[in-house]
């Protein structure tokens, strides 16, 4: 949801509940691997438009304030990367992604929704249950994560996170 995105993301885990709180992975690159291949050319050529406001509010409508939707407007995102040429192209798409460039609004969801659905199959997800002291580093271009809910909110669950700033946007300004 940056204009430059994310390089990597490093999750520390201090405090762990007994159970729950889980946190998935998936590697975009096998995702993008797995679609067929008319559907690997057709995501190749779109933009999307990454809003990080439209992600929150999908969990609540108040959860930004005008200030902060003004401080990180949405950004234009190649829908697929070739981000390590050796390592082949991967699908650029999360919960941030809002709509398609040149897309109808319909069928911009339509789209999102599928390629969606099918990047979260099981067969793509790894599961991280934590341990105190786990460490887990991932490539932000290339794999997406999201937590698992904790059975009671009440749990205690401290995880730090670090990332590292990614050093070029990946469509020129």
């Amino acid at each position: 949801f940056k204009p430059t995105p994310a390089k990597l993301s490093i999750l520390s885990a201090r405090k762990i509940p007994d159970h729950g709180g889980e946190t998935q992975f998936v590697n975009m690159r096998s995702v993008y691997t797995a679609l067929p291949k008319h559907e690997q050319e057709k995501c190749d050529g779109y933009i999307a438009i990454h809003d990080f406001a439209h992600s929150r509010k999908t969990v609540d409508p108040n959860l930004m304030t005008d200030e902060e939707r003004a401080a990180v407007p949405p950004v234009r995102q190649p829908l697929t990367i070739d981000h390590d040429e050796h390592r082949g192209r991967s699908l650029y798409i999360g919960s941030h992604v809002s709509h398609i460039e040149g897309l109808s609004k319909h069928c911009s969801q339509q789209l999102i929704n599928r390629l969606i659905t099918f990047s979260t199959q099981d067969k793509f997800i790894y599961s991280h249950h934590w341990k105190v002291h786990d460490l887990l580093i991932w490539n932000n271009l290339t794999v997406i994560h999201r937590g698992t809910p904790l059975p009671d909110p009440l749990m205690p669950r401290v995880l730090v996170r670090t990332t590292i700033a990614g050093d070029k946007p990946l469509i020129a300004c």
